[in-house]
């Protein structure tokens, strides 16, 4: 599997990403995936000022993808170790 991520907002505006292999991502940030992907998808919550926006895809062997796309308002505790493990890992992307 291979997931995709996007973060933009905040105070500058910035958009960071990253495209990792699910096999490296670590086992408490796997866990949160592994429940994302079974229907714990966040609720989409409205941005605001300053905010930031997450969008995650994770494109599974098989081809399928399941897209995401949430604020910061909107990440649980069950997804926080992936959402940051993810944020840990970007670096400034074009937008």
């Amino acid at each position: 599997m291979r997931i995709r991520f996007r973060q933009s907002g905040g105070f500058a505006g910035l958009v960071r990403g990253c495209e990792v292999d699910a096999a490296s991502v670590p086992a408490d940030a796997r866990a949160a995936l592994d429940a994302l992907l079974a229907g714990g998808a966040p609720t989409a919550a409205a941005g605001g000022a300053d905010r930031l926006q997450y969008e995650l895809s994770v494109t599974r062997d098989d081809g399928t993808t399941a897209s995401f796309d949430f604020g910061e308002s909107a990440v649980s505790d069950a997804i926080r170790p992936l959402v940051a493990f993810l944020a840990g890992r970007s670096r400034p992307v074009a937008p």
